[in-house]
């Protein structure tokens, strides 16, 4: 007999950009494999549980509901701004922060390209400012209205890693972005290790 819930037994842990897909195993053939998917930093307590045909078929399952956004609520109240990273300076952008141009679709997925293409847009230069000793970095920012930041299933105030590079036939490069937590408040800071975005949002439109 199965039992009700999972959470040691009979189970395996595969990690994944940050996050814990536990799966079960020995599953008899027919069955549907149970697993949950929960971020590391929060622990099972907050995981998203499913079921799939098969053990390769849950772990796929639940990195695509990971790069979804997960269970965070994906409604915008005004345009946003997508405020990207030292990583994705210098390692996307090769030290240079200016002169490219983006966009994001569902997936979510970014594009980025040296040359304009249609709906593309241009980047630029934001100013960050460090409290503790003012001292200001250059990092590049493009602007999305709220009906692309919908469509491409962002997640409001959202921090995003880039997933690995795929090189089109077109010249411009794309990137799975993998949710990795929500922003909470201004001085909620979160210091990410690999090329990332956060999507940022006027929280006095929103009424926070």
């Amino acid at each position: 007999m199965r039992a009700k819930h999972f959470i040691l037994e009979y189970t395996e842990d595969t990690k994944w950009k940050g996050w814990t897909i536990r799966h079960e195993v020995g599953v008899k053939k027919g069955q549907p494999v149970r697993w949950m998917a929960f971020h590391d930093k929060r622990g099972p307590m907050d995981a998203h549980k499913g079921e799939s045909s098969s053990t390769e078929s849950a772990i796929q399952d639940a990195q695509e509901w990971i790069l979804s956004g997960g269970n965070a609520k994906k409604e915008f109240s005004s345009s946003v701004t997508i405020d990207f990273n030292v990583k994705f300076v210098e390692e996307i952008l090769n030290g240079q922060p200016d002169g490219f141009y983006a966009k994001i679709e569902s997936g979510p997925k970014l594009f980025v390209s040296k040359n304009q293409y249609p709906g593309y847009k241009k980047g630029h230069i934001r100013t960050q400012i460090k409290s503790d000793n003012m001292q200001t970095t250059m990092l590049p920012m493009i602007s999305l209205t709220k009906n692309d930041a919908e469509r491409a299933g962002l997640v409001p105030h959202g921090r995003y890693i880039l997933g690995d590079t795929m090189l089109n036939d077109d010249g411009t490069m794309s990137f799975p972005l993998i949710y990795q937590s929500t922003v909470q408040a201004k001085g909620d800071i979160m210091r990410l290790l690999k090329p990332a975005l956060t999507v940022a949002v006027n929280r006095n439109a929103r009424g926070e």
